[in-house]
C-alpha cells in the first residue's frame, strides 16, 4: 500500500515513517498542502492523509481518477472535506476521534496558555 502524507509537520514525520516501517506501508510525506498542482505527488497512492485544508470535489475527482479510494484527516471535525463528492466517488473518509473530556481538556488548556501569554514566554527560549 502506498499513502500520501500531505501538509506533514516536523514533529509527525518521524511518526509517519516509524509506522510506515512498522506495517510495510510506502509513504510519499510533504510538509505541503494537497493542491491540484502537486497531483504528481499521489501517483500511485491508495490513501491519502491530510489536515485542515480543505478537500474540494474538484480535487476528490482528481485524486479518484488517480486511483485514491480513501482520505483520513488527522483532525475530529471534517467539514473541510466536501463529502458529497466523497461519498458520490465513492471515496472512504475517516477522522481521528477524542473522547470530548481530550478536546474539551485541550480547549482549557489553549485558553490558560493564552491567558498567560505563553507564546511570548516560550518565545524567550
Amino acid at each position: 500500500m502506498k499513502i500520501a502524507v500531505f501538509s506533514c509537520r516536523p514533529d509527525e514525520r518521524p511518526l509517519f515513517e516509524y509506522y510506515g516501517k512498522k506495517y510495510q506501508i510506502e509513504l510519499v510525506i510533504t510538509e505541503e498542502a494537497p493542491t491540484m498542482d502537486n497531483l504528481a505527488l499521489i501517483r500511485g497512492c491508495h490513501a491519502v492523509s491530510v489536515i485542515t485544508t480543505p478537500i474540494s470535489g474538484m480535487l476528490l475527482t482528481a485524486w479518484k481518477k488517480e486511483g485514491i479510494r480513501a482520505v483520513s484527516t488527522r483532525t475530529v471535525g471534517y467539514d473541510h472535506i466536501d463529502m458529497q463528492t466523497a461519498k458520490d466517488l465513492n471515496i472512504s473518509i475517516s477522522n481521528v476521534s477524542y473522547t470530548p473530556h481530550t478536546v474539551a481538556e485541550y480547549t482549557v488548556m489553549t485558553i490558560l496558555m493564552a491567558i498567560r501569554r505563553m507564546k511570548t514566554i516560550l518565545m524567550r527560549y
